[in-house]
């Protein structure tokens, strides 16, 4: 059963990577860079968590409304969104790229939910969702712990040499 859903299973540890590690590369970036106060921060990153819940509540007018070719959605949302924080910048760049990001990460798991469940079938809930959902658990919590005490180590040595 793994090898079949191998697909679904690694879309999900990418798109949970970018769920746990844009926020914090983000605050950081945008904050050593100096393009938005550290103050507004957690803002931005709260209105995305939005815009993601938003975005899965929304994924069900957007698979009728784009109907196979629902699975551009999210890749290109985050290409949209990363193109906008890389090249537009600035105030108008973050919020925009931050939205579209969000979007992407909102609609992609129920998209990957979906796709996997209606390829398993009757039988989805005892195969492929808890594949999907055990390995996300598990790697989600792994993405954390690199998110965040890889990044303080390197601070911690870098503040002593």
């Amino acid at each position: 059963m793994f090898r079949v859903n191998i697909m679904y299973i690694l879309a999900m540890f990418l798109l949970m990577s970018t769920f746990f590690i844009y926020p914090a590369n983000f605050a950081m970036e945008t904050v050593s860079e100096g393009i938005i106060p550290y103050k507004y921060i957690a803002v931005i990153m709260a209105g995305m968590d939005f815009v993601a819940f938003c975005g899965g509540l929304l994924f069900v007018r957007a698979k009728r409304l784009l109907g196979g070719k629902t699975k551009f959605l999210a890749p290109l949302c985050f290409l949209i969104g990363y193109l906008l924080l890389a090249l537009l910048g600035g105030w108008t760049g973050t919020l925009l790229g931050s939205v579209f990001v969000g979007f992407a990460n909102g609609a992609g798991i129920p998209y990957i939910m979906s796709e996997a469940s209606m390829k398993a079938g009757k039988a989805a809930a005892t195969t492929v969702m808890p594949l999907i959902s055990a390995d996300s658990k598990r790697k989600s919590r792994v993405k954390i712990a690199l998110s965040t005490y890889v990044p303080f180590c390197a601070m911690i040595i870098q503040s002593l040499s």
